[in-house]
């Protein structure tokens, strides 16, 4: 079904229109399709009223607002009243229900977190206000109870990621800024200089403004695709640097330091042994799926044998391992990643993420006009993996969205108790402040007290990274 969908709302309802999105490919939004969808709010005498016009027929719908509220208040019971009233009449026009209901955006975690202060049980309150599955509100529940304890709000401490943009290959779902790396050869020592620079500049910031390390996080891209030498070269300023203890009931934690090792083909025993003289203590192998031919498919250039050679090679050594793993990938069956989840729990790695297949803008696969599942696929292979890691002793402990996801699912990160990553905690649920480094990061100061964050973006490509100054490590 196209719709050409044409909202009368205030500028802070900007995000409504992502409700009819999340419909797709049932509803499709387009500028000259002949049925038109508009819909329209306003607000009188503490009533809130929402017009949806379809097919010639205008339907109204109203809810009591409570008077006296703040205009940040009033602005968020007025844009739920919006959502929940368009995402019932998407329900209707479609006959399908979404997993999230009317909730939008990256971070769902936050809408329980808020319910939780003012509900005893507000699993119920997902279902009953947002139309959340179950299932999903129960998946929120076991990620929020499974962060108790790691939150510190507090405008001291802080965590580091430095962004290495190198790939052995691109995948054809990646929209990162990553390049691969035989492309960009004569530009990675410049790369490798000046980032060590940056990384010396934050350590600094960090260490003058009084503020507390408690994680670094090295991601990309693929860092491994990096010889061991450039590696050293890049992060030896981490070496032996100082991290704060984080305490979670009887459980003290000290000197989380990741690096995604990921690409199975660029793992090799000297970039391992460079990773635990550096201080890393944990690394991910990331195969994405077991299934050879689907490896083939997404522009992997490994095997799935290539994948437990890798693994075991890093088991030998004292790193935490996260395993990536990706659902509703082309063509891949519900037995098919079935196989993959049940061969990956077999190793019992420290950590297990398991992503849904989002079809980003500039990826390949979008590019080739493949379409997002819709069908039930993701939803079949996320709740299995769900249920065979809980089982295993994981629990899911980080979690967020994106758009144009199969099934308007998620990607989640399930541990072992007491192996929950920091940072991918402190990240996802904003809590402390992250310095970035490198081209495409972007450092994000968070104020607690001030309840506020404020981002501030370097070079978005390696070439601009590498022309432009740094940019400023304190607002």
């Amino acid at each position: 079904m196209k719709i050409n969908y044409q909202p009368i709302l205030p500028p802070f309802m900007n995000d409504v229109q992502d409700i009819v999105r999340a419909f797709y490919p049932y509803i499709e939004i387009d500028d000259d399709a002949p049925q038109t969808l508009s819909v329209s709010y306003s607000l009188k005498n503490c009533r809130m009223l929402v017009g949806i016009v379809f097919e010639g027929r205008t339907k109204y719908f109203s809810e009591n607002i409570p008077s006296g509220l703040s205009e940040i208040l009033y602005k968020k019971a007025a844009k739920k009243f919006v959502k929940t009233t368009l995402y019932l009449f998407c329900v209707k026009l479609t006959g399908k229900e979404l997993p999230y209901g009317s909730l939008t955006g990256v971070h769902p975690l936050y809408v329980y977190r808020e319910l939780k202060l003012n509900f005893q049980n507000p699993r119920v309150a997902l279902e009953r206000d947002f139309y959340v599955s179950p299932s999903r509100a129960s998946l929120l529940r076991e990620v929020s109870e499974t962060q108790c304890g790691y939150f510190s709000n507090s405008d001291v401490n802080c965590d580091l990621y430095i962004n290495v943009p190198f790939c052995p290959t691109r995948c054809s779902y990646c929209s990162f800024i990553s390049t691969e790396v035989g492309r960009v050869k004569a530009q990675i020592p410049e790369y490798a200089a000046k980032l060590r620079k940056e990384i010396e500049e934050t350590l600094e910031v960090i260490a003058v403004r009084g503020r507390k390390l408690r994680s670094v996080y090295v991601g990309g891209g693929t860092p491994f695709s990096l010889s061991a030498e450039t590696l050293k070269q890049i992060l030896e300023p981490l070496k032996g640097v100082s991290f704060t203890a984080v305490t979670r009931g009887q459980l003290k934690r000290t000197g989380e330091f990741t690096i995604e090792a990921g690409r199975p083909d660029a793992i090799t025993r000297e970039k391992l042994e460079a990773a635990l003289e550096l201080g890393v203590t944990r690394i991910s192998v990331n195969p994405q799926t077991l299934n050879d031919a689907t490896l083939v498919k997404i522009g992997r250039n490994h095997t799935a044998a290539d994948f437990f050679a890798s693994y075991a090679l890093a088991r030998e050594y004292p790193f935490e391992i996260n395993v990536d793993l990706i659902a509703a990938l082309p063509d891949e069956t519900f037995e098919d990643f079935r196989s993959t989840v049940d061969g990956v729990i077999a190793l019992a790695p420290d950590n297990i993420t398991v992503h849904t297949l989002s079809i980003k803008h500039g990826s390949q696969l979008n590019l080739a006009d493949y379409k997002k599942s819709a069908e039930g696929v993701a939803l079949a292979q996320t709740d299995y993996a769900h249920t065979a890691l809980n089982a295993a002793g994981y629990f899911a402990y980080y979690l967020y969205r994106q758009k144009n996801t199969a099934d308007n699912l998620e990607n989640v990160g399930y541990a072992k108790k007491g192996k929950e990553c920091v940072y991918n905690i402190d990240y996802m649920e904003e809590t402390n402040t992250v310095y970035a480094c490198g081209a495409g990061a972007v450092t994000k100061f968070v104020f607690n007290t001030q309840n506020r964050i404020e981002r501030v973006s370097g070079a978005k490509d390696l070439n601009t990274y590498l022309e432009r100054p740094l940019p400023p490590k304190e607002l």
